[in-house]
């Protein structure tokens, strides 16, 4: 009971800094939260020396230079959010974090440990693992999250992927379905202005699109039954996940979702509020001129919906509860 106050009492100061910055134009009087400096030598080498060590995981047969790459685009990706001073440096609250990261992994064997979680200062509610031994959770996911035991799930989840070699698997099925080249070439065909476009031509992009979202899906469902014995194992209350995913789908509302009604207040008379500015800008998912969708959103999406995930998690802890 301590522990669960302490979490939230600290968590709520911590984040206050972070949602006063949304309404800087309201107040000036706030202090947002530090970060790395954008030339961290020590966190920018010991992100690179993590890539040499994880690529030592992989097989050298399935070390390509297309495999190569993308870890090397991760960790590029890592530096730049540093370089970009987006990571928070913030002892409290990275403790905070740090101290539910390695609860979860001293309670339970893992066949490769990961290295450190990087709080970033990022609007949107997001965690994901890079896959060589780093986590992500943005400060727009921490200022929702609303006790430890949510924390764990996110983390747990995120660990899950890890442990189960999600990223590295997924960048060798793309490398032997050459998924990015062929990818490029039925997109430039396809929207080419002069090319009638043939249904077998869409019909080898959605494939290719829907082999690799399917593949997404299911690791998400693996990555929340394994992050479910994860928080069991450190002690955290498994029901928690489930009003993590609450809080991940509150994220997710759309406009539509909530109505127009939000809008109101910026109704004017001279400036009547224009509901065609809240549409959706045309996207692949968009109707063609012969009445056909290029993609299904239910199909290309890389995450199960978020009821769905509820149903599956909520059914995982029914069978343990019945196994014991």
């Amino acid at each position: 009971m301590f522990r669960a106050f302490w979490f939230l009492s600290t968590v709520s100061v911590l984040i206050t800094c972070v949602f006063q910055c949304s309404f800087a134009q309201l107040s000036q009087n706030y202090k947002s939260l530090a970060v790395s400096g954008g030339r961290d030598l020590k966190l920018i080498g010991a992100l690179r020396d993590q890539l040499g060590d994880e690529l030592k995981r992989i097989e050298k047969k399935e070390r390509t230079p297309y495999v190569i790459t993308r870890y090397n685009h991760n960790t590029q990706s890592l530096v730049k959010l540093v370089k970009a001073r987006r990571v928070v440096k913030n002892d409290t609250l990275q403790r905070v974090v740090d101290q539910t990261f390695d609860s979860l992994l001293h309670n339970t064997h893992l066949r490769s440990k990961p290295r450190r979680v990087l709080i970033v200062k990022l609007p949107y509610g997001n965690a994901m693992c890079m896959g060589e031994g780093t986590f992500l959770i943005t400060t727009g996911l921490l200022g929702r999250i609303t006790n430890e035991a949510q924390l764990a799930f996110t983390l747990a989840h995120e660990i899950a992927h890890y442990e189960l070699n999600h990223v590295r698997d997924r960048v060798l099925k793309a490398a032997k379905m050459e998924y990015e080249k062929k990818a490029r070439q039925a997109m430039v065909k396809i929207f080419r202005p002069t090319n009638v476009v043939g249904l077998n031509e869409l019909d080898s992009l959605r494939k290719l699109v829907y082999t690799m979202s399917r593949f997404s899906r299911e690791n998400e469902r693996e990555a929340d039954s394994v992050g479910l014995v994860l928080m069991r194992n450190a002690g955290y209350q498994p029901q928690e996940s489930i009003s993590l995913l609450s809080v991940l789908d509150s994220i997710d509302y759309t406009k539509e979702r909530l109505g127009y009604k939000l809008f109101v207040e910026f109704d004017f008379a001279k400036y009547p509020f224009q509901d065609y500015w809240l549409r959706d800008r045309p996207s692949v998912y968009s109707k063609m001129s012969a009445d056909y969708f290029l993609f299904s959103r239910d199909s290309i999406q890389s995450h199960p919906e978020i009821v769905q995930r509820q149903n599956l998690v909520d059914s995982t802890i029914d069978r343990a509860g019945a196994c014991h």
